[in-house]
């Protein structure tokens, strides 16, 4: 942010047998400064909200948003491959329009078939959630230009998103709209309407938003307090509904079911 050098490292985990994990030490990719004076050349912003994604056998791809000294904007790297110390390169310096809102420009970094996508929202007017992408035989500064995946107002508060793809192409896309939680699905060419399974009963939708899928069907977790005592610390508990295609609201489950089972007995 403005007020901070913020940094971003890499560590590789190597998965052994059993229970076993090797873990390298942390690589510095980027090293913020303060104050920021530029995003196009690294080392010289201020960074945080990285997040990471693997192009098959070949390369890791990096999102960050980055701090110029005065506009907000995300920068996206490749590796030379998955080493503990890879060689990182700027692909672009700003997937959209700068801005000087320090409230969006998260981003999130999805792997769909052979395509590599960032999602992230924007404040243009309304508040919109947009998106860029690249094929993995495209040039490796190239990018589809930007498009609008929904402009409904669903934007983020406080980061509050996933998304998942997979093998086939498609796209699963969950947002946290203050007390409810939206749902958006691609199918390999165009973006569905918006759906609303989590709609505001005792969920908060800022704080916990996860989806997955098995390439048919998608879960979305969250948190709640429903049933839940209001002395109790925090008052959340972790919930998710299962959705079905075509994925409308109706198409996911009516109740959240607790994760942890206990944790309907407070």
């Amino acid at each position: 942010g403005a007020a901070a050098t913020y940094d971003v490292f890499y560590k590789k985990l190597t998965k052994g047998s059993g229970a076993s994990w090797t873990v390298e030490s942390a690589q510095t990719v980027l090293d913020g400064i303060t104050p920021a004076t530029s995003c196009a050349t690294a080392n010289n912003g201020s960074y945080s909200y990285a997040v990471i994604e693997v192009e098959g056998a070949t390369r890791l791809w990096l999102a960050t948003r980055c701090f110029d000294g005065t506009n907000y904007q995300i920068s996206v790297y490749y590796s030379d491959g998955f080493t503990a110390s890879p060689t990182w390169t700027q692909s672009i310096a700003n997937l959209e329009t700068p801005v000087t809102d320090n409230n969006t420009h998260w981003p999130m970094i999805v792997r769909f078939g052979s395509k590599i996508g960032v999602i992230y929202p924007i404040l243009v007017g309304t508040n919109n959630i947009r998106w860029r992408y690249r094929a993995d035989t495209d040039s490796l500064t190239s990018w589809v230009a930007e498009t609008t995946i929904t402009s409904n107002g669903a934007a983020w508060s406080n980061m509050s998103g996933s998304a998942v793809g997979d093998s086939a192409g498609n796209i699963y896309l969950s947002v946290g709209v203050g007390t409810s939680i939206d749902f958006i699905y691609f199918n390999g060419s165009t973006w569905s309407t918006v759906s609303r399974p989590f709609n505001g009963t005792g969920t908060n939708g800022t704080s916990v938003v996860s989806v997955a899928t098995d390439g048919t069907n998608v879960w979305i977790l969250t948190n709640a307090a429903t049933g839940l005592s209001s002395a109790l610390s925090g008052q959340r508990k972790l919930v998710y509904k299962k959705g079905v295609p075509p994925f409308t609201a109706s198409d996911f489950d009516a109740t959240a079911t607790n994760l942890v089972s206990y944790h309907g007995t407070f």
